[in-house]
């Protein structure tokens, strides 16, 4: 801590974040706020009982212009295909109509005798392109645009939206205080990254992002329509989503029957030791194996992005959560089913129970609990 040291801000945020803000919210409706802080052992509990018995963030989005858009799944690439010169100004194109976007999809493949790998899987997602050309970032992909792909068709250039379209970074220069004395510590200057949901183009009027979220409740609880929104305390409106906003977000990613292999997609951040391992996923014999109950299911592939380090702050104790390796959304595996149906193992996966942190204690399903897509995988379509 001290000069130089600088914070960078996470979008998209982790769900701790967006509960953590509803949470609050019904809190401070309730007048329980204080006896929550006062009593940190029971928060969690007093949190339940305004929503009756039960909370959990089942979706999220960013909406600009009434489109939800969504990090990208891992199983796609976008390429950039240069048409002239162009250049990079925080993140976004100066002039689009120099760059036609390509997207590739992954797939998995064996790998052909007398080529090793240090690969953990049977099998590695292959890139079958017959330019080299480096992957674009900075684009999330619209719900249409998922829903086409976890149906098993490519989703279109208009799908796709530059990031720098749907948030604005600035930055903050923040002074440390002395608690005893009340005054500035010598020397103790920080910057932090804040992140606007807003974007002025240029002449453009300032265009504002929506972010929607759905959770699923027991009974819900009387909130303020504004609320105290990430570390920094924002304020942010929030007003009530219909039930057709709503269903549009759920409906996504329900696994058809008939499915004896399946894609699974990461739609919201998973805690996981190993950094890519879907969570409950144990090696045997050289292979990762999923089971619970009476259903089994093996992983074949895997196609990760880096895993993030997430903490928060724990407002009832009054200190950091403990920091978790989160895999990030859009992360996605191929598993082969052994027994069971594909709707027993969608079942089994979203099951909402909490994961333990690396100090013992239980983070609630709410802030990173299992949440999947699913989409029908065939072995031999994929050259297996």
């Amino acid at each position: 801590f001290g000069g130089g040291v600088h914070g960078e801000a996470i979008m998209p945020p982790a769900p701790s974040v967006i509960a953590g803000a509803a949470a609050s919210a019904a809190l401070a409706a309730a007048g329980r706020l204080a006896e929550a802080t006062a009593n940190p052992n029971r928060a969690e509990a007093i949190v339940e009982e305004l929503f009756g018995g039960s909370f959990r963030l089942r979706a999220w989005a960013l909406v600009r212009n009434g489109t939800p858009y969504l990090p990208p799944p891992a199983d796609l690439v976008l390429v950039e295909e240069e048409k002239g010169k162009d250049f990079m100004h925080d993140g976004c194109m100066a002039k689009k109509k120099d760059k036609v976007l390509k997207i590739l999809k992954l797939a998995p493949r064996n790998l052909p005798k007398g080529v090793k790998s240090s690969a953990p899987t049977p099998e590695v997602p292959v890139l079958a392109d017959a330019t080299r050309a480096k992957p674009a970032s900075g684009y999330w992909l619209s719900l249409e645009g998922w829903e086409k792909h976890l149906q098993g068709a490519l989703p279109g250039k208009e799908d796709w939206i530059a990031t720098c379209k749907l948030w604005t970074r600035e930055a903050r220069l923040g002074i440390a205080l002395n608690d005893e004395v009340g005054r500035p510590h010598e020397g103790r200057i920080y910057t932090t990254d804040a992140v606007r949901l807003e974007v002025k183009e240029k002449d453009a009027p300032v265009q504002e992002t929506e972010l929607w979220a759905v959770f699923e409740v027991g009974e819900e609880p009387d909130v303020p329509e504004v609320w105290r929104f990430g570390g920094d305390a924002r304020g942010a409106t929030a007003e009530p989503l219909d039930n057709e906003q709503a269903e549009q977000l759920c409906a996504l990613g329900t696994p058809p029957e008939e499915a004896r292999g399946l894609r699974v997609h990461a739609a919201l951040p998973l805690a996981s030791n190993g950094g890519w391992l879907l969570p409950g996923a144990e090696e045997e014999d050289g292979r990762f194996v999923w089971r619970h109950g009476n259903v089994e299911a093996e992983l074949v592939a895997a196609a990760v992005p880096r895993a993030e380090v997430i903490s928060g702050w724990d407002v009832a104790r009054h200190r950091p959560k403990a920091a978790v390796r989160m895999i990030p959304a859009g992360a996605c595996w191929w598993l082969r089913l052994r027994q069971g149906s594909a709707k027993e193992l969608a079942e089994a996966l979203n099951n909402p129970a909490g994961l333990e942190q690396p100090d013992g204690e239980l983070r609630p399903a709410r802030e990173g609990g299992m949440r999947l897509w699913f989409s029908a995988w065939n072995p031999t379509e994929e050259g297996r």
